[in-house]
């Protein structure tokens, strides 16, 4: 996710709020509840609106990619359970923009 030029021009502020961020809306993705850990985690590295909305298309991307994934290798996921699961691109964008608002409070 932070490799190269990426990593050398982010914070690890940045680095670690764009991580959870990501693994909040994968999580969600694939109906994994994670209670408030992720808004407690990114609050410990001063995760703000702000950085939120900076850092809101390239955690959707990331996560999109991720979710595009799982989704490929669905055939190994227990039958029962697809049927639960929104399009994983949609859960992406709205789970993101979830985490934003969340920021806000």
């Amino acid at each position: 996710m932070h490799k190269a030029e990426r990593r050398s021009s982010t914070s690890k502020r940045v680095r670690e709020t764009e991580a959870q961020a990501v693994a909040f809306v994968v999580c969600s993705g694939i109906a994994l509840e994670t209670g408030s850990a992720a808004q407690d985690y990114i609050g410990l590295y001063g995760g703000d609106a702000k950085l939120f909305g900076e850092s809101l298309e390239y955690v959707q991307w990331t996560a999109t990619k991720i979710l595009n994934a799982i989704e490929a290798d669905e055939s190994s996921a227990p039958p029962d359970n697809l049927s639960k699961l929104r399009p994983l691109t949609e859960v992406a964008f709205v789970r993101s923009k979830s985490l934003l608002a969340l920021s806000t409070l």
